[in-house]
């Protein structure tokens, strides 16, 4: 079948689909899945730095709020779209949107304890280098399994483990943190994880899955939108109620 051809008959079957009102239109499903394709290759890249990777807890965070902003506005933004202040500002009203929602996610991450993630690594090879991190940084450390308190830098934490993605997250355990020593804690440990990086045996597959997974996600949308670039172009102002 030709290119054209299979264009036409994709055409039509769009159509009835998005006529029966049980599927998103082509813009908004790109809107939705493309930032979440994207997120998958920086995580992919994240583990395939080839030592563990250190990222703030709040930095990974604003990075989901990131990704799910293109979700909620192809679907749960429309449903409490302000019609009449479009009317009034035309796109400036995406403006004010975007605005609240930043202003949310600001506040949401401000009143969170640090952490601390880690990308391609495994607790048991972990545990000997954050003992020895910790001691270094504070002689008076305390290292009880999983759990970390150091007194003197004024900060404690437990690491949380997700073995089937080679991922650690550094929780706060208790309220009372010293944020600037958290950060003294983070610098030193990515710079130790720099030094040390032949201690830790580095395993790509779950990189590459992400990589492959993220990649194959763009391209399906790309695809998508190329079997069809008029209707694409004609969602983008019904969408955006310009």
């Amino acid at each position: 079948m030709k290119a054209s051809s299979f264009r036409e008959a994709f055409r039509v079957l769009n159509r009835k689909i998005f006529s029966t009102g049980l599927m998103l239109n082509s813009f908004q499903i790109y809107l939705a899945l493309a930032p979440l394709g994207l997120y998958f290759v920086l995580v992919s890249l994240m583990h395939l730095a080839g030592r563990p990777f250190p990222v703030s807890g709040k930095l990974g965070m604003a990075l989901l709020f990131a990704v799910l902003s293109g979700a909620l506005a192809a679907g749960p933004i429309q449903l409490i779209f302000p019609v009449n202040a479009s009317w009034s500002y035309g796109p400036w009203t995406w403006l004010l949107l975007l605005s609240v929602y930043v202003l949310a996610c600001t506040l949401y991450l401000l009143a969170q304890r640090p952490s601390i993630d880690l990308y391609n690594v495994q607790l048991t090879e972990f545990r000997p280098f954050l003992s020895e991190l910790a001691v270094g940084l504070d002689p008076k450390a305390q290292i009880a399994g999983d759990m970390v308190f150091m007194p003197t830098l004024r900060i404690q934490f437990y690491v949380e483990s997700a073995p089937l993605f080679r991922t650690l997250t550094l929780l706060p355990a208790g309220p009372h943190q010293d944020p600037v020593s958290w950060q003294k804690f983070r610098k030193a440990l990515k710079n130790a994880l720099k030094e040390q990086k032949t201690a830790f045996r580095p395993e790509y597959s779950i990189g590459i899955f992400f990589l492959v997974f993220g990649l194959l996600l763009l391209a399906g949308l790309h695809i998508l939108v190329w079997m069809d670039p008029a209707a694409f172009l004609k969602a983008v102002p019904d969408l955006l109620r310009i």
